[in-house]
């Protein structure tokens, strides 16, 4: 895949995104822990150390984590989420 086909960043910290539609050319966003897939919407995500927060402004997003891509959350317009980024001792996100 050539690198005009991707649109991607690596985030710490927060960010407002607003990300015009294009089927070819996905957007994404990873942080530590997180990987976020845009269609084409307005959003917030804020990652710190205990936590990563995404607020949906318009459009949709699809959430997962880099621990496991293959179960992932579909998001809306007004949808708020809360993660947390501590494991507890056996492994498991708590």
């Amino acid at each position: 895949m050539c690198i005009r086909d991707r649109r991607h960043v690596e985030l710490k910290g927060e960010a407002f995104f607003e990300v015009t539609p294009d089927p070819k050319r996905p957007f994404t966003i990873t942080t530590a822990q997180t990987i976020t897939e845009v269609v084409g919407t307005s959003f917030n995500i804020r990652e710190t150390p205990e936590q990563t927060h995404i607020f949906v402004n318009s459009g949709k997003i699809i959430f997962s984590s880099q621990e496991d891509s293959t179960v992932a959350v579909a998001l809306t317009e007004g949808c708020l989420l809360y993660t947390s980024n501590i494991r507890s001792r056996e492994g498991a996100w708590l």
